[in-house]
């Protein structure tokens, strides 16, 4: 399906219905097709930033490396506040808090982890 058919769809779903089909037929159609379209963008988009960083020499391959773990280990961060934050809220299930204690303990691991990398990578 092309950008055009999915703008259609979406432009035919918000728009007055020019015919007797309800507005709710081309969500059926855009969301997923708009859907598997953004997924398919960051893993393409992924690859050529992994083969761009390849395709650098060594020492400059090392600092893209360093730049990555950094920003991975700013985003992880940043998602260990939020959900620290909310593992903080008296309205919360048991079950979402023991979730979000998972969730918690993953992202020290990780954390951990990239900052391992991080060393190996400098040293």
């Amino acid at each position: 399906m092309l950008p055009s058919d999915l703008l259609a769809c979406l432009r035919y779903a918000v728009a007055k219905p020019s015919s007797g089909i309800g507005n709710g037929v081309f969500f059926l159609v855009a969301i997923p097709v708009a859907f598997f379209a953004v997924i398919c963008f960051g893993i393409w988009r992924a690859a050529r930033r992994h083969e761009y960083v390849q395709s650098l020499p060594p020492g400059l391959r090392r600092v893209e490396e360093l730049t990555d773990i950094e920003r991975a280990i700013e985003a992880a961060a940043k998602s260990l506040a939020q959900s620290e934050r909310r593992l903080d809220s008296w309205f919360m299930s048991s079950e979402e808090r023991a979730r979000l204690r998972t969730d918690v303990d993953l992202l020290r691991d990780t954390i951990r982890t990239l900052e391992q990398e991080r060393a190996k990578r400098m040293g």
